[in-house]
């Protein structure tokens, strides 16, 4: 993907192809790289699945990137960001974060 994107690029800066025809292009094959790589994600979380372990916090550690939101897709629905109590805050606060748990 990445390799076609730069022959298109490539073939835009030499003039063998118009803006109008390449950036296009360069959009849809973006897109479908997106796309690819949300896939991609989700299959690993679907191939690690929930791992079974008895004492998650004594795991945690151990446990590959995937396991870990396997685990946490099954207990949170959301997080949700607040906004910032002072303007122009730039810096990561983590009281702005809200957790919505999921009911059972």
């Amino acid at each position: 993907m990445e390799r076609q994107i730069a022959e298109v690029m490539a073939a835009y800066r030499a003039g063998e192809r118009s803006a109008a025809l390449a950036f296009p292009t360069v959009g849809g094959l973006e897109e479908e790289k997106a796309q690819l790589l949300a896939g991609q994600s989700e299959w690993a979380r679907w191939r690690a699945g929930v791992p079974r372990v008895t004492n998650v916090a004594a795991e945690w550690e151990t446990l590959e990137l995937e396991q870990r939101r396997a685990i946490i897709e099954t207990v949170i629905e959301a997080v949700v960001l607040k906004p910032p109590t002072k303007k122009g805050a730039r810096t990561f606060d983590a009281a702005r974060l809200e957790a919505i748990w999921k009911v059972t």
